[in-house]
């Protein structure tokens, strides 16, 4: 029997008088019976041992039920959709566990099995509010308790704080409704009224509380979050509410406008003089440079040491490592001049930095290294898509080196998307594209040199 398959068994199966038919679920480590009920009247469905195929677990067919025994043709036909309806329940729920990665007990398994059945369903007081569990959670995040489902490791303090910016964000969402949010009161409307509260620029005085007016991917972290929280809710019998797997419960997305840096700026950038009270700026500068030419989120090149370092068989010098965020390992060649020279620099004892002060500094880096033509791009706040104006240097930040790289490697040296995919770890050639960054008058010179290069028979 596999795992949550529903499989039927008489309780009496050598009787002569009518036998419960049960229902057997197999778990991890052991094996749930119960009876199988209508959900309608709540009485155990019987069946006659004659009616049963013990070959296939089932009412046998109506066309071989005896003459003497026709008058039972309705009952062996109710008794055998209602078991249809068992398995496909059976396998809805056995999806939804696995989607959504949630722990199963005996217990949230027949709830689950009768609430899909139509049975009534006697919610239990839910006195834990969402604010309450969300801190929980956090606490159990911070000390190691709760673990990344997928992997069994701990969550980074970057996700820990993003629960910690939804649980402020639903802290005040509670107090200027004058509602206290439990699960069970999460629905449609609930859900419609948070996302107007994060889609708008809000302020109460009274509280001293202000928001900006939040982009989709902004919401959609928000609503990411708590979808999980839900679905962990659900899973340890806190909640009972399945609002967040319905289609309405979405989380907002856009295409989210990103720069990138050319090799000229790049250039600029490194050759920036950083003295006086400048001089702290130059390890954000050498560590964001790093990014730039290897395409290492800096969640990786925050780590790198002298241990990464090797060369290949062919003599190619190249940066050898497990990526944080999916442990697949990758291999970059080194082939900036300037990479080199930031690596001697450092003897291979790299400086250890925050990524917020990394994002605080490289904006000024750029400011004066001269990356200041503005930039325009449209953008969604507010529940409206808007167009606006800033100085290239105010949208860099560390995830810009990434992008940089990825982009310089495939619109300067045609590097293939494939092979710049083993190094951003990207699974997809659509997302990839979607990644870097070519403008549509570079996207036209390239076509047009390739066409030209081609006629010319280069």
């Amino acid at each position: 029997m596999s795992k949550y398959d529903p499989q039927f068994s008489l309780k009496h199966p050598h009787g002569v008088k009518p036998s419960e038919i049960r229902l057997r679920v197999y778990f991890n480590s052991q094996e749930v019976v119960y009876n199988l009920v209508d959900p309608v009247t709540e009485e155990v469905y019987k069946i006659l041992p004659k009616l049963w195929d013990k070959a296939n677990k089932r009412p046998i067919a109506v066309a071989n039920i005896p003459r003497s025994l026709k008058h039972e043709t309705a009952n062996v036909r109710a008794i055998d959709a209602f078991m249809k309806k068992v398995i496909g329940v059976c396998a809805e729920i056995k999806e939804y566990v696995r989607v959504n990665q949630i722990a199963v007990t005996p217990e949230y398994w027949k709830e689950q099995v009768k609430i899909r059945l139509g049975f009534k369903v006697e919610k239990k007081v839910e006195d834990v509010t969402v604010s309450q569990f969300t801190k929980d959670v956090i606490r159990e995040m911070e000390q190691g308790e709760l673990l990344i489902a997928k992997t069994k490791e701990k969550y980074s303090s970057g996700t820990i704080t993003s629960y910690r910016y939804f649980l402020n964000m639903l802290e005040m969402f509670d107090v200027i409704r004058g509602n206290v949010t439990y699960f069970n009161s999460i629905n449609n409307d609930w859900y419609d009224d948070f996302i107007h509260f994060l889609t708008f620029e809000t302020e109460y005085v009274e509280y001293g509380f202000y928001k900006d007016d939040f982009g989709p991917n902004t919401i959609g972290k928000h609503i990411k979050n708590l979808k999980m929280l839900m679905g962990l809710a659900l899973s340890r019998e806190i909640s009972t509410n399945i609002e967040h797997t319905k289609k309405y419960f979405i989380k907002p997305k856009e295409d989210a406008f990103a720069v990138y840096l050319t090799e000229e700026e790049l250039r600029k950038i490194y050759d920036v003089e950083l003295t006086g009270e400048n001089a702290t700026l130059d390890k954000y500068r050498d560590m964001f440079l790093i990014g730039c030419y290897t395409a290492l989120r800096v969640s990786d090149y925050k780590k790198i040491d002298s241990s990464c370092f090797t060369t290949t068989a062919e003599g190619t010098r190249v940066i050898d490592m497990p990526t944080t965020k999916t442990k697949n390992r990758v291999t970059i060649p080194i082939v900036y001049d300037e990479l080199i020279a930031i690596i001697e620099k450092y003897d291979y004892d790299f400086p250890r930095i925050t990524s917020q002060k990394l994002n605080d500094g490289i904006k000024e880096i750029a400011r004066l290294a001269g990356i200041t033509n503005t930039v325009t791009y449209f953008a969604t706040k507010g529940g409206e898509t808007r167009q606006f104006t800033e100085p290239k240097y105010k949208l860099i930040s560390s995830h810009t080196g990434r992008r940089s790289a990825a982009t310089n490697f495939y619109n300067i040296y045609d590097i293939p998307a494939y092979n710049l995919m083993l190094i951003t770890g990207h699974k997809s050639i659509d997302n990839f594209m979607k990644y870097i960054k070519i403008a549509r008058e570079e996207n036209a010179d390239k076509i047009s040199k390739r066409v030209k290069e081609k006629k010319d028979g280069k």
